[in-house]
């Protein structure tokens, strides 16, 4: 049995960004992890993880999404200064439509996507987001399926959920495994 702490951020959001990094980063030196997802709608908490990891052996995907059909703001020096410090930049389209496809041929349901993130939801913003991110990702072909990943996320603006999450694809949600959930939000 393995004993690890998680965090407890008081309140959500931007303040907790950089203790979220250093999170990352230890999960990376101590325990290998090649790949770190991070959900970015602005590019801003994507550049400070992009200058956090920059010159460290790991994979870093910055996961900017659509969905809500709000677009994607990343400005474009923003932009260029990630993919300079060797992070991965991938603007996600929605995963409504194929997690409608995964649950809605067994369970003949109207709209599952709305479910799965209401569900999701309950758990946190950030944790929603982690497994979106996670999955789009995976639906991008920047993870394989069942490659556990650190996924990083956050409620509003900046990174205030840090998780250990197995990959899989929006057709296969219910694969997705949140292993661990190493700091969040009490709020």
């Amino acid at each position: 049995m393995e004993q690890k702490p998680t965090i407890y951020f008081d309140e959500p959001g931007d303040a907790n960004t950089e203790q979220c990094l250093n999170i990352a980063m230890s999960e990376v030196e101590k325990n290998g992890y090649m790949y770190i997802i991070v959900a970015s709608k602005t590019g801003r908490t994507g550049g400070i993880f992009a200058n956090g990891f920059k010159g460290i052996d790991a994979n870093l995907m910055i996961i900017s999404s659509a969905d809500g059909g709000e677009p994607v703001k990343i400005h474009p020096m923003r932009r260029q200064m990630i993919l300079n410090r060797g992070a991965t930049l991938f603007n996600a389209p929605s995963l409504s439509f194929s997690l409608d496809q995964a649950f809605g041929q067994e369970y003949m349901e109207s709209n599952p996507s709305f479910v799965v993130r209401q569900t999701l939801s309950t758990f946190g913003e950030g944790i929603r987001a982690c497994c979106e991110c996670v999955m789009a990702a995976t639906d991008g072909g920047l993870v394989s399926e069942g490659m556990e990943v650190v996924a990083v996320a956050g409620t509003g603006s900046g990174a205030d959920t840090v998780a250990i999450i197995r990959a899989a694809s929006s057709k296969r949600f219910r694969e997705l495994r949140v292993r661990e959930i190493l700091a969040w939000p009490r709020d």
